[in-house]
């Protein structure tokens, strides 16, 4: 099968439930162990498996994307933005999928087992025999993650990898995607073999019965030729005319002697003596009958003339020169009677089926309902796994909008409307890095951050931190980050008060911030009524946008430390 290597664009798995359970294994079957045991042997640090098998265990990796070559997940760490992991493996080369498609189409046992979702030693084993790189080996696993550990592998990618003995255990079909092969293709590439294979075998053994027969046939016509006349000496005492003989095989018949020729005007024959053709001999028919017409006697049954037509007797019959025609008398011929009209067959009456008027099928005032529409999912959809192609679009930069839009048709779905209304490419810019999850924090940027940054005239940190306003309050958080302002007297003047009575530090007044004399801890008054927490490094006046707005400064400030 060619280019089953490129066959598939994935499947697609949601997050698969916690295991909590420490001493279940991952993986019940054995293919599903051997993946594990590529895993851990390939992996350089004990401990950041360990870890991985706690983050499976707790459910935190998110839904699962397997093409061929590669699987890709989310996974959720101790920060709220989970990280990208994925885990390459090499696909399977053009000839390779042809010998593993011959040795599972010569065992019927092997596609019933791939039917069943199983995967017997005996299809490995032949697999191997037929150099098939079908199971994982050593260090052929590649793990990668957007978190800054560089270990091989990190925590994130081990979880996704427990994770995906998990999808091995219940379809082994997931292992041929990895390796290249869609299982839709690869049933119907199976199907194809095993219908090449039976027309082969069927043709063979045609050709083993035909030479048998033919083997049988040759060796009777030997012994009949041993033991009897050769066919022309048959023919020849059969005739000794020289003229050719009936078939043996359909017996003799006594031969008809041949007419003479009758002389001109000479009576037909009547009664028993049946006429003949002058010159010619009339060969005798075994075992045929010859067909006769219902009420028509024969003449021979008779003992009369045939019946001729009237004034076209022969002149040798008569000796007399036929009549001249007249055109009142016309000629005459006998008939067979009538069949009588009760004889016909009768058809019965057929009930007329029920019909539809025009009219009422092309109406226009009747609709039918609409059926219930569905309830919208818990959350937004992730993307699939986008294939990589020379001229086509950046993958990363697709899955980044489809993100974006799975994300704004469910809140439209869930709200009614689209609550991500931007006033301008950089506030559209601060809700995409605010709301794509695969984006990195403050202190490190992937390259689609960088670039999503540049593309509205801004720095990577300018975008990080408005971003984590965005996150806080939405636009009104993204106002309160970008724009100070005045407030009235009333509620923020109360709130120095509020936090002295509680027992937080004292804070000075600057426009609508509260800060305190260390430098560390802010709060920013909107104009929704909420104060914004923000945090920095002592005397670095460095302000980022942590924790949640509350309507309570007291509540802002011990929420943030509670954080």
């Amino acid at each position: 099968m060619s280019e089953t290597s490129r066959m598939g664009s994935g499947r697609v798995f949601p997050a698969l439930p916690a295991h909590p359970d420490p001493a279940e294994p991952f993986a019940a079957s054995w293919w599903g162990n051997a993946w594990i045991d590529a895993l851990e042997e390939s992996a350089l640090d004990q401990a950041r498996l360990a870890r991985g098998r706690a983050y499976a265990r707790e459910g935190a990796v998110d839904t699962i994307t397997v093409a061929p070559g590669r699987i890709v997940a989310y996974v959720h760490g101790s920060r709220p933005r989970p990280y990208r992991a994925e885990i390459r493996l090499r696909t399977m080369l053009p000839e390779h999928w042809d010998r593993f498609l011959d040795a599972v189409a010569t065992d019927p046992a092997h596609i019933a087992a791939l039917l069943d979702k199983e995967m017997p030693h005996a299809l490995a084993d032949a697999a191997t025999r037929a150099d098939v790189p079908l199971l994982p080996g050593g260090r052929e696993l590649a793990p990668s993650c957007t978190c800054p550990d560089r270990g091989h592998p990190c925590k994130h990618a081990a979880a996704l990898a427990y994770q995906t003995a998990r999808l091995l255990d219940a379809d082994p079909f997931v292992l041929l995607l990895l390796r290249g092969g869609e299982e839709g293709d690869l049933l119907d590439e199976l199907s194809r073999r095993n219908a090449r294979r039976a027309v082969e075998e069927e043709a063979d053994a045609r050709r083993a019965d035909h030479q048998v027969r033919h083997g049988a046939l040759g060796d009777s016509a030997e012994r009949h030729a041993e033991s009897g006349p050769t066919t022309e000496g048959l023919r020849k005492s059969a005739r000794p005319d020289g003229a050719p003989s009936p078939h043996p095989l359909r017996g003799t018949a006594p031969a008809t002697p041949t007419a003479q020729a009758m002389p001109t005007g000479a009576a037909t024959p009547t009664g028993t003596e049946r006429p003949v053709v002058t010159g010619a001999e009339r060969p005798a028919a075994v075992g045929i009958e010859r067909p006769t017409l219902t009420g028509i006697e024969s003449p021979a049954a008779t003992g009369s003339k045939p019946a001729t037509l009237t004034g076209t007797e022969s002149p040798a019959a008569t000796g007399n020169e036929p009549p001249p025609a007249t055109a009142t008398e016309p000629p005459t011929t006998t008939s067979l009677p009538a069949p009588a009209a009760t004889d016909a067959p009768t058809s019965p009456s057929l009930p007329t089926p029920p019909g539809v008027l025009a009219r009422e099928v092309l109406a226009t005032e009747y609709r039918s309902p609409l059926p219930a529409p569905l309830a919208p999912p818990p959350h937004p959809g992730r993307p699939p796994v986008l294939p990589e192609a020379s001229g086509a679009p950046d993958p990363m930069a697709l899955e980044f909008l489809v993100t974006d839009a799975a994300a704004r048709a469910h809140a439209f779905l869930t709200a009614g409307t689209d609550p991500f209304t931007a006033t301008s490419p950089w506030h559209d810019a601060v809700r995409l890095a605010a709301s794509h999850p695969g984006l990195t924090g403050r202190r490190t940027f992937s390259r689609q951050f960088a670039e999503l940054a540049g593309s509205v005239g801004s720095t990577a940190a300018a975008l990080s931190r408005a971003a984590a306003a965005w996150r806080q309050g939405g636009e009104e958080g993204l106002a309160v980050l970008e724009t100070p302002w005045d407030p009235p007297a009333g509620p923020f003047d109360r709130a120095r008060g509020a936090l002295i009575s509680a027992d937080l530090p004292r804070m000075t007044i600057h426009r609508n911030h509260l800060t305190n004399e260390e430098g560390t801890l802010q709060l920013r008054y909107g104009r929704d009524g909420r104060w914004y927490p923000y945090e920095s490094e002592p005397g670095a006046a460095d302000w980022w946008p942590e924790g949640e707005p509350d309507t309570d400064p007291v509540g802002a400030v011990t929420g943030m430390t509670e954080v």
